[in-house]
């Protein structure tokens, strides 16, 4: 694992950031996101992979809020 890979983990470790990381020699992409990385990525699976970290998510656990009545 190369310094790119290295410190794109490093920062998704400190953030909330979603982090590419582009391969200058080999012309390969990977995703690092909460310390995790996704190696080899051809295009369309590096869509689905950011559609679905990227899209907003509905909280399904959370209560309905009270209705207040008179």
């Amino acid at each position: 694992m190369g310094t790119r890979h290295r410190a794109g983990l490093g920062l998704s470790m400190q953030t909330d950031a979603v982090v590419l990381i582009l391969s200058e020699e080999l012309g390969q992409i990977a995703v690092a996101h909460e310390g995790k990385l996704l190696r080899n990525l051809d295009p369309d699976r590096l869509r689905q992979v950011l559609t679905s970290l990227l899209q907003p998510r509905t909280e399904l656990h959370r209560p309905p809020l009270p209705v207040w009545r008179r």
